[in-house]
This record gives structure tokens, sequence and C-alpha cells, in this order.
């Protein structure tokens, strides 16, 4: 091969080795190197996403932070039930339990007239914000041994709610935390840093029965796992579970249309034995709306659950605890 030749291969290897540098240099100036800790690709919206997620409270927020953010308004809807077993007014004294007039604050086991059990007395101390919030989220597990059969509040914000209405009751409500500008960047978990409900979410709202909705209406569209959550507070006084007898009030299981007064190995009053015949939806609906006026003089304290939709989920949940549950209606 003469020089001509291998000039051409020479120059031929060059012009390759050439193109192949400007293309290197090419895809790093087009495809730059990620940061660490960061893909070459990028997902449309996964920026807003993780902002999103940051955004959220964490799980584990002081208990001061619900409390700063507590209705009183909503805490009172929810302590109603306790009125089964409390007096909340002035001067009302013990019921079943202490009377919680002036409760936020007090010491503990220290109600004139109502004579406490040893696990309430070991406790010590006063009922101050934490200690309350303590105790409503279990009470067999901050005094085990103690007679209150609540099994408690599992929701923190809820519990705060019921402490900071708890707190209106007294002559002198205890100050409540403020809310700081760093809680307020931190919502109470479940609150309003979730994104509004998109239109595929709204059907469920939409299924609930109408206000004015008849008792068929509202039991064709009851939650039972609703109405237990609503129902737990009457574990207090009732059995649900079969062959577990009666406590301070009958068993509940198989209630649903069972004859009104015929549970065995439980003294009713006379105030309930005048109702008569069964415990068919309509009388249980009457019942749960308020015990006192459906049966004067009855012993249950229980002053009742105004929401009409929460009174039909806690009869289809009663209705399940049987062995052979009634139809509900279509």
């Amino acid at each position: 091969m003469d020089s001509f030749e291998w000039n051409k291969v020479a120059g031929a290897v060059l012009m390759t080795l050439l193109i192949m540098t400007v293309i290197g240099h090419a895809g790093d100036i087009l495809v730059p190197e990620p940061e660490p800790g960061k893909s070459h690709i990028e997902i449309a919206g996964a920026e807003a996403a993780q902002t999103t997620q940051q955004a959220k409270a964490p799980a584990n927020q002081p208990f001061s932070v619900y409390l700063a953010k507590a209705n009183p308004q909503q805490g009172a809807k929810a302590a109603h039930i306790c009125e089964t077993c409390h007096n909340l007014q002035k001067g009302k004294g013990p019921k079943i339990g202490p009377d919680l007039w002036g409760v936020v604050g007090r010491k503990v086991a220290s109600n004139d007239g109502f004579q406490y059990s040893d696990a309430i007395k070991k406790i010590g101390g006063d009922w101050d914000f934490d200690k309350l919030n303590e105790w409503l989220a279990s009470p067999q597990k901050m005094a085990p041994g103690t007679k209150m059969t609540f099994a408690g509040i599992p929701d923190e914000q809820q519990r705060a709610d019921v402490i900071a209405y708890l707190n209106t009751q007294s002559d002198k409500p205890e100050p409540l935390p403020k809310v700081t500008s760093a809680a307020s960047a931190q919502p109470a978990q479940g609150a309003a840093a979730e994104p509004s409900p998109s239109k595929s979410a709204q059907p469920a709202q939409e299924a609930k029965a109408p206000a004015n909705a008849g008792l068929d209406q509202r039991l064709a569209k009851a939650n039972p796992a609703e109405g237990a959550k609503d129902a737990r507070i009457c574990e207090t006084c009732h059995n649900f579970e079969k062959g577990k007898g009666p406590k301070i009030g009958p068993d509940l299981w198989d209630v649903v249309g069972r004859k009104v007064a015929s549970q065995e190995k439980f003294s009713y009053s006379d105030a309930i034995k005048k109702i008569g015949g069964n415990w068919d939806f309509q009388k249980l609906d009457e019942w749960l709306t308020s015990p006192q006026k459906m049966a004067p003089g009855t012993k249950m304290t229980f002053a009742g659950v105004p929401d009409a939709q929460k009174r039909a989920d806690i009869i289809a949940f009663l209705n399940s605890k049987s062995d052979k549950p009634q139809p509900l209606p279509k």
C-alpha cells in the first residue's frame, strides 16, 4: 500500500475519533449529570405531590397542638354520652361516676360524696390536660382495675374537643394553649392539609339519607361499622357479645326483635316494663332518641342520640349482633 492510501486510512480514523468526541460532549450538554439523589427522569406532578406530603402534619404531634385547635361545641356533642354516668352541671353531685363540674385542674379522687376505687386513688396529682388526655385514651390502661368500663376515645382531636368542653364546665376554666405559627403550619392529623375531595369522592356523601328521611330510608343507607363506633360508649353499661350477660344494663346481644324487658337475670324497672311489645326498629329508634321521654322514670340516664342517621347506624350495628339478624329495609 503506497503512502497515499495510508494517509486516507489515517484520515478516516482521525475523523471517526473526532466525531465520537463531539457526540460525547453534545450528550453531556443535552443530558447533564444528575445531582446526588436525583433521577435522570423527572415525572410531571411528582414534585407537587412531594410538596403536598411534606405539608402534612407529623403523626406524633404534641397534645397541646390538638388542644389549641379544640372545638368545645364538638366536645359537648362527644361528651353527651358521659351523662350516662356523670353529671356535668354545677351542684348536681355524683351519679354512677363522680361529678365532672370543675374537673379540669381538680385533684384526682377529691370529689366529695363519691367513693373512689383504689385504682383511681393511685393516680395522684391533678386532672391537668395531659392526664385527662391519657385517661380518655384508655381508662383501663391508665388505671388497671378501675370500675370505669368506658373503652376510651382513640381520636386525639376528639379527646381534645372533649377536654376543652369539660374545661368550660367550671367557675374558673384553665387557659388553653395558643395556636403558634409552627402549629398553624402543621394542622392536626387528618385536618385541612388534605386535598379537597374529588368528584369521585362525593358520591359517598351524597349517599346519605336526606335530613327529613324516614327511618326505613335511613336504615337502608345505614353503616353498621359507623354504628359500632357510636355504640362503643354503650359498653360502659352493656355487653354486646353473645353469652356475656348483663352489666349495669341488660345484655344487648340479639336485642333487635326481642320482647321488651324479657332478658333473664336482669331486673327491669317498671318504666321499662310498661313499654311492652318487641324492640323493633321503630321502637329502638324512639328509645335511642330519648330514653327518658319514651319511658319516664327509667333508670337509664343516657340522654339520647340526636342525629337520626347515627341512630340508624347504631340500630344496624345492634342488628348484626345476633344469630338471626332482622332484614333491613332495601
